[in-house]
């Protein structure tokens, strides 16, 4: 009676942790991806393409999410997009895990404040490596996500040949450290600009006996 007993409670315990999502190897959506992770997110995704954290106000509005949208629709595609804060669980594994539970093909592209950090296609064929890698060797530093994303859609949209060449030559380029010119200038820059606009204006103007 005594095993019997210990066997129902068990069993009773497996139930309530597998209801809850505690404790049991399937509370795992994959590699350490939570199945409540991916489940809110490929919701978020049924409703809408793209899926902007809320703990991104300032770097990455939610109201940008029409304009992801708009620069997503350039690989030609179905594509699903997520902008997470950068180090968030996940890479290709919680593509994964999102791709499962939404259930719909297309190209899944995980983007950080930063650009694009990975992507992802189930059951259409894109060049997402490549794109993912031209993306992240052509662009400087400052380029933000939304022009991340305009870049990888663009090299997903010239096909597997011309984006495994772009890629490539992306690599050759800038593979050794070498980084294209930042888009914005910063602080100090700005200064030192100021500086030389004020020199070249009073070197051009009006001197002794000049009018």
């Amino acid at each position: 009676m005594e095993r019997i007993a210990d066997r129902a409670g068990i069993a009773l315990f497996v139930l309530v942790a597998a209801l809850l999502g505690l404790a049991v190897p399937g509370a795992r959506a994959a590699e350490g991806v939570p199945v409540a992770q991916a489940g809110h997110l490929a919701e978020r995704l049924r409703d809408e393409p793209v899926y902007i954290s809320d703990q991104l106000p300032r770097e990455v509005p939610r109201s940008t999410a029409p304009d992801f949208a708009k620069a997503a629709q350039r690989t030609g595609l179905p594509t699903y997009v997520l902008v997470l804060p950068s180090g968030s669980a996940g890479g290709e594994e919680l593509l994964d895990a999102v791709h499962d539970r939404l259930g719909r093909d297309g190209l899944y592209v995980l983007l950080d404040d930063s650009g694009v950090t990975d992507a992802a296609a189930y059951g259409v064929t894109a060049p997402a490596d490549d794109a993912v890698t031209v993306s992240l060797y052509e662009l400087p530093y400052d380029a933000g996500p939304l022009l991340s994303l305009r870049r990888f859609a663009d090299v997903v949209a010239q096909g597997e040949e011309k984006a495994a060449a772009r890629a490539e030559a992306a690599r050759e380029r800038y593979g050794d450290g070498d980084e294209p010119e930042p888009l914005y200038i910063g602080p100090s820059d700005r200064d030192d600009q100021s500086l030389m606009t004020g020199a070249a204006l009073t070197g051009c103007g009006p001197g002794p006996g000049n009018p």
